[in-house]
């Protein structure tokens, strides 16, 4: 099991690559393929920032805005 620590660093290494990722996206244009992964790994880091902020305690309900 992991510290509550080291959830807190795994969080704020998400919301920062959520942050490079969405720079990325509004940076350029893209073809389709490279607009699709980029817009993959958003989804993905924003499902782990919701799950990571459940776990530490800093939301009630990890489906709330579904």
């Amino acid at each position: 099991m992991r510290s509550q620590l080291e959830i807190d660093g795994l969080l704020k290494e998400a919301r920062y690559l959520e942050k490079a990722w969405m720079d990325y996206f509004y940076s350029k244009k893209m073809k389709t393929s490279e607009n699709a992964r980029t817009l993959n790994a958003i989804t993905k880091l924003r499902s782990t920032i919701k799950t990571l902020e459940w776990v530490s305690g800093k939301t009630i309900n990890p489906l709330e805005g579904c």
